[in-house]
Order: structure tokens, then C-alpha cells, then sequence
């Protein structure tokens, strides 16, 4: 990423949070964000908090192994997994957010699912679907996913 792309990024993570933590001693290493239950965003270090993993089991159990309560996964979505982050005391499992709305749409069209007036696509019905359930719906006493923003920020992992 370059250096101009990612004074970009830390403008656009101010705006997302201002209360954002960026890491100034790892600069070099900031390679995209994610987005968590309850609206929160992650600075992605790559090597720093920022893990990829190409195994989705592995990617697992590693988070497991980190975090001080269980980590949630989403089983239908293993292809869609690329690593995982760490945070404070836990780690989440780290999937692809424009692969995960994707798959989802798909799985709507597929199902026949009809769609709303107001929505305009199977994809704007994902993306409902996922501002709703994902990350505004929080499980107690574990670790929600993370969602790697691909899409706005081409992700160098």
C-alpha cells in the first residue's frame, strides 16, 4: 500500500471512529480495517494484530488459543475466511466482508428468496442482513467475527 493510500485510510478510519487507536509505530504495517458487532473498527497491522491464515481450521484454533472466550464461527462461510486479529485480550476470526455478502446473496437468489421493494438487489438485501444480524447482534460470552473491508481498500494480504 502506498503511503499516500494509507494517509487515506486513517483519514477514513477517524471518520468511521474518532476514538480510533491508530499505531503509529507500525505505520508500514496498516493494511486495511475491519468492521465488529456494535459498529467497532479495527486498524489491520499486518504481523501486528492482523493474521492470515490460509486454513480456515487452523485460522480457529489459533484464535482459540489467543482469546479469553470462545470464538464464534460461521461454519457455511469457511471459504470466506482468510486469517484472524487480535484485540485487547481475544482474537476473532477475520472473513472477507465482500466475499460474505456475496455468498449470501447468492444463497438468496437461490432460494427463490423474493425480493423487497425496497430493496433493489439480492446483494442490498445481504448488506441489510449483515448492518442488521452481524454486526448489530452481539452473543454473550463470545467473541463475534470480524469483517475485513476489501472493497473500499485493496487489502495487501
Amino acid at each position: 500500500m502506498e503511503e499516500n493510500e494509507r494517509e487515506l485510510l486513517k483519514e477514513c478510519l477517524m471518520e468511521l471512529d474518532p476514538c480510533i487507536e491508530l499505531d503509529a509505530n507500525n505505520n508500514d504495517k496498516l493494511v486495511g480495517y475491519a468492521e465488529r458487532f456494535g459498529c467497532h473498527f479495527l486498524p489491520l497491522y499486518l504481523g501486528i494484530n492482523t493474521f492470515i491464515v490460509k486454513d480456515p481450521e487452523e485460522a480457529e484454533r489459533k484464535a482459540n488459543e489467543i482469546s479469553s472466550l470462545p470464538v464464534f464461527s460461521m461454519p457455511q462461510m469457511n471459504d470466506g475466511i482468510i486469517g484472524y486479529v487480535t484485540f485487547e485480550d481475544k482474537a476473532a476470526l477475520l472473513y472477507d466482508k465482500e466475499k460474505y455478502l456475496e455468498k449470501l446473496a447468492k444463497e438468496y437468489e437461490e432460494d427463490g428468496m423474493e425480493i423487497d421493494e425496497e430493496y433493489e438487489s439480492y446483494y442490498s438485501n445481504a448488506l441489510e442482513w449483515y448492518d442488521f444480524n452481524d454486526l448489530g447482534y452481539g452473543l454473550s460470552g463470545m467473541v463475534t467475527p470480524a469483517f475485513a473491508c476489501t472493497d473500499e481498500f485493496e487489502l495487501e494480504i
